[in-house]
Order: C-alpha cells, then structure tokens, then sequence
C-alpha cells in the first residue's frame, strides 16, 4: 500500500521535483465502512483473490489532546477485497476501550507506548491520586492479526486482545491472555506450527521475571483462545530490566528468542503514572551488554543449556530462521542502537524530510552441540558460502559474529512465509529505510536487491501472495493513495489500484484467500445416517500438511477423533466415509460441492451439506435434485 505525497488544492504534487514531504502522511484519518470501488491501471491477475488487511494508527488525537507517539495511534483496520482483477476498500476503526472511552470522554485515558498518562479531571483528588497506580494496559489494538482457526484477532504488545469479523471489519469482543495466564506483555507477531498450532510470546515481570512462549493449540476455533498455555518459561537474565522485543523467530523444531539490551526499567514503569512519564522514557539501551540468543525445542519446551551471544544491537523484526547442517541460521533486521525509539515521535516524523532508523539485514549462524568441539579455538560455522562466524568462549558460550547479507537498509520483511518460514529461503522483502519511496527484494544467497519505488509516495509492509501451483520460492505478483501489485520475480509493477478515500500509513497486515482450504478453513458436514441424525456437527480440520493426497489416512484419523464419543457406533459413520469425505475434498477441493453430493448419495446418505466458508452450499436429497443456498 502506497500513501501519497501532499498535493495543493489544485491537486498538483507539490514535492514532485524534491524529496518526499512526510508532513501530510502522519495525521489522523476517516473510516471509510461503505466499500469504495478502486480505479485500476494495468491488470491484476485473476489469482490473486482474496482479502488484504492492513493494521495501523489512523487517529492521532482525543477532544482537543494531541497523541505524541505514532506507535499510540488508535487502530485503524482496512480492507481490500480483490476479485477478478477488481479492488474494493473499507476502513474501520477498532471499537477498543481506549477508542470507545477516548471519544466520549475526549480525551486519552490510558497510558501508552509514548504516552505519558493524565488522570482524569472530573475525580475528586483521592480518586485521581489511586488511579496513578493503575497499571491497566492499553487494549487499542493497531499492530497486527492472528488467526485462530476461524477467527481473527487484532494485536498489540500487551495481553489484551480484540476478535474482529473480517468481512465488514466490524469489532466483535474484547480477550485477555492474562485471564488465562499470568503474562503481562504480549508480542504482535505470532508464528502458525503445520499442525495448526499457533506461537506467541509474552512477559511476566516480578520476582523471577520471564519471557514466556505461549501455545495456542489446534481446536475448534472458539475455544482456541481459551486453551492458551505457557509451553516455556525462559527466566530473565534481570528482574528488575527485563528486555523488550517485538517479535521471535521459529524454525522446523526451535524458537529462537533474543534478549536485547533494550531493556525495560521496572522501577520506572511502576511510578510512569505518578512521575507523568511514558513508556519509551522507561527503557534504556546499554550497548556494553551482549545479545543473547534463547533456544527453545519445541518437541518438549526445554531450552538448550548452550549459551550463544553476539555484540550488542536492537531488532524489531525477525525476517527468518532454519536449519542447516546442525547449525541454526537466524535472520534479522539490526539496529545499532534504539534510536528508532525516539525516530518515531510524530513531530520528527512529520518533519520536511522524513527520518527512519538505519537497519540492516544480518544473518547469525548459532552451530549446535554436535559442532562444538570442547578446546576448539577455531570458527565453528562450517556453512559453504556464509561470511558468519562462531567461536567457544572461555566460559563455554559461543560468541556470534554476523554476516551482512545486503548493503541495503530493510525493514519490515516479509517471505513467502506459509512455503519457507523455517525453512532455508532465499528471497525477503521489505522497505529502504533510507529512501522510504523504495519497497526492496533481497537475494539472501547472491547477497543482492531489486527495487521498485515511486517517487510521489510512502509504501507501506510488503506481503507476499504466492501463485497457486507456483514452484519458485518468489513466484507471486491528494493524488490518491493506491495499492500496488508487484511481480515477485520480476519486481516490476502489474497493476495499481486507486483507492478514492484516505489511507494512512500501516505498521502490518495479512493476506485471506478465497475459496481456499487453509489452517482457518473447517469443514461442517451434519450428517443424516439412514433415519437417524449424528448428534453433532463432524469437524474436520484440514491443515496445509494434510492437504495432500498422501495425507487423507491421518486426516481421516484426526476427524474419527473428532467425533463425539458413541456416534460411530450408533450410526455407522464408518472410517471409510470419512476417507470418502476427505478424499473427495482432496482431491477437488472447492469445487467439490456437486460430486461430493452425489458421491454421498450414492452411500446411502438420504441428506447432507457441506459449507465451505465464503463458497455456495449445496443440499442433495433422496427427493429431488442438488439445490443451491447462498451462505
């Protein structure tokens, strides 16, 4: 997504022949609910199909008090629905408590992440003096989304979370990890196992302070949510200045968690309120402190004993991390300090010419115990072509050195990441956060970048949609803001979509196919066996491990065991139905509908139906023909 430059009021740019004006990018936005139609220039192709959500502060002021930080504006969902080469936009405000309250009230009400708290004026003096140590945490939600099974979820750093409804974007209901685990921070970027497992992570600060992995196991989707549980605990080198991060990296069989010296002073995060501070002032970066990379399994939660460090430096974002020869190969977005930090107060965004922290793409190789020769004095990192080193301190931890893997400064990256997260890759992309016209491509093993940019704008987090049946890891594709369809091979622009409304800057976003069968998709079958009916709906969740023909037997074992106790036998719902139901969805997915009713049929099923989310259902009959209903 592409947000203009500032244009006069004959609609002429007004930084064409300079460098871009960030004066105009960083103020608040309308909502736009009721779709608009985009203008189209070139040609979109009909694969891509689906949803673009994109997350992000859209509003930057409550009554007449102004937000400081852009990190607390308040969230802002939009939507682009792409359909036969056609692009249709909405925006929708989250309805959280600190959006809600904010514009009764107008005015802030809670603290935030550059937000210094102010009570508020209508308490008498005692109330106000009590809410000073009122640590409640922010539910405005404006970072990014998970998926839960079925259902999406907005996200921000801390515990609180919001189920919204994708299609009109509306705010269903507000969650708290914390009313299932004692966490008090949580991460935005979460991490999706094959099985449908889904990873985050989360603080929990006190006497023995840790950082905590957080599983969400595969189930049905109402109930994913609340069976979250802590699946490891990795103790904080400091209670008392446990580190901040914003995100985690995962391979086939490990996380891999960084503990930074950017580091949170609990003190003055337990007196912010009293002392009218904000978040960014209660936390500190101390250079002379080493990084530290934390390894989980996650076969059993356990933690490997070996220590790994490296020289100090910052990240935001994970791009990726694998396995290699028993080495793990980790992949990040390096600062040099925190100085980003203070970068994104709005009035230094806002400034003539627009100033970004200096990130670099680096590549860390931690080799694993079968690499490590006790007394080895020399590089441990045997991987061909790769410039990182390794080498066995006096105190038994390996000390990393990395390697650069492009000149080109990047962040926000993005992979192909439902085909290579975990997995040895070659291609990321992102933004120069030099030039923020430029949206680069990196080459990670020829260590080299292609650009696309336009002069006239401001792009927003990259997202890769891969082609059906594509191969190659990177086979994909008031001027008015637009969205941009690049070929991912080639990095040229395909089409562009005008989008007629106000689009502000986003932070992240995710992309929901159409007419897919993917980790959110459940098939519902009620099933009718000779006159009796199943006293339940057979759930069958299909995962993208589980999809091919050579799965259906474990497939089919995972929906025998979904259903209830008593209904096979009651019934006769036989493994060789549900290998019937399976393998037709196999192998013809969602068109299936037809077949798979006379197929049905002809098992002596008098009635059934099948829903496929977002895709007609059909009803077959012993009375009559397949009849369609729209859902």
């Amino acid at each position: 997504m592409a947000s203009p430059q500032a244009e006069n009021e004959d609609g002429v740019n007004v930084n064409q022949q300079g460098p871009l004006s960030s004066a105009t990018l960083f103020n608040s936005s309308h909502e736009t609910p009721s779709a608009v139609e985009a203008k189209i220039i070139g040609t979109i192709p009909q694969w891509v199909s689906g949803s673009f959500l994109r997350n992000g502060p859209g509003q930057f002021e409550a009554g007449e008090q102004k937000i400081e930080h852009f990190f607390d504006g308040f969230a802002l969902m939009h939507k682009f629905d792409i359909k036969d080469g056609q692009v249709k936009y909405n925006s929708r405000f989250i309805r959280s408590d600190a959006y809600v309250k904010a514009t009764e009230q107008k005015r802030l009400v809670y603290s935030s992440f550059g937000q210094a708290y102010i009570p508020d004026p209508c308490k008498n003096i005692f109330s106000r003096f009590f809410s000073y140590f009122d640590l409640e945490p922010t539910d405005n939600c404006n970072v990014n989304f998970m998926q839960l099974g079925e259902d999406f979820y907005a996200l921000t750093e801390s515990p609180r979370v919001i189920k919204i409804e994708p299609d009109e974007l509306d705010t269903i209901k507000q969650a708290n990890l914390s009313s299932y685990m004692t966490v008090h921070t949580a991460t935005a970027h979460p991490h999706y196992g094959k099985d449908g497992t889904v990873y985050g992570m989360g603080s929990t600060f006190g006497p023995g302070s840790s950082y905590n992995i957080i599983k969400f196991p595969p189930g049905e989707s109402q109930n994913q949510l609340e069976m979250a549980k802590i699946f490891c605990k990795i103790p904080a080198s400091s209670s008392l200045y446990p580190s901040y991060y914003h995100s985690f990296g995962m391979t086939e069989n490990y996380i891999v968690f960084l503990e930074q010296p950017l580091t949170m002073n609990m003190f003055k995060i337990m007196f912010a309120k009293l002392l009218g501070t904000d978040f960014v002032n209660c936390i500190d970066y101390t250079p002379s402190v080493p990084v530290k990379f934390h390894i989980v399994s996650l076969e059993d939660g356990t933690t490997l004993t070996r220590k790994y460090t490296a020289d100090a430096f910052f990240c935001f974002h994970h791009i990726n991390a694998y396995e290699d020869d028993s080495h793990l190969v980790v992949d990040i977005c390096c600062y040099d300090n925190s100085d980003v930090m203070e970068e994104a107060y709005l009035n230094r965004l806002r400034d003539e010419t627009l100033s970004a922290g200096r990130a670099f793409a680096k590549r860390f190789v931690l080799p694993l115990e079968q690499k490590i020769v006790q007394g080895n004095e020399d590089n441990l990192v045997t991987l061909e072509s790769c410039d990182a080193t390794a080498y066995l301190q006096e105190d038994e931890s390996v000390h990393c050195h990395p390697e650069m893997l492009t000149d080109q400064y990047v962040e926000l990256p993005r992979i192909n990441y439902d085909a290579f997260n975990g997995k040895k890759y070659q291609y990321f992309y992102g933004l120069d956060t030099l030039d923020r016209t430029k949206v680069v491509k990196v080459d990670t093993v020829n260590k080299t970048f292609m650009s696309w940019n336009d002069p006239s704008c401001y792009p927003s987090e990259p997202v890769f949609i891969p082609r059906p049946g594509g191969e190659a890891e990177d086979d994909g594709d008031r001027r008015r803001p637009y969205l941009v369809v690049l070929d991912a091979q080639s990095f040229t622009e395909v089409a562009r979509a005008e989008i007629p409304a106000e689009v502000p800057v986003g932070l992240h976003g995710i992309f929901i196919p159409n007419h897919s069968i993917s980790k959110a998709d459940v098939i519902r079958i009620p099933v009718y066996v000779n006159e009796g009916l199943i006293n339940g709906l057979l759930h069958v969740r299909l995962s993208p491990v589980n999809i091919r023909t050579a799965d259906v037997s474990q497939a089919m074992q995972e929906a025998q065991g979904r259903l209830r106790p008593g209904i096979g036998d009651r019934f006769r719902v036989t493994l060789d139905l549900i290998r019937l139901l399976l393998t037709t969805v196999v192998e013809l997915k969602g068109t299936a509908e037809v077949r798979l009713a006379e197929m049905l049929y002809s098992c002596n099923i008098c009635e059934f139906t099948v829903h496929y989310p977002s895709v007609n259902k059909r009803t077959a009959d012993a009375n009559g023909p397949i009849r369609s209903e729209n859902v």
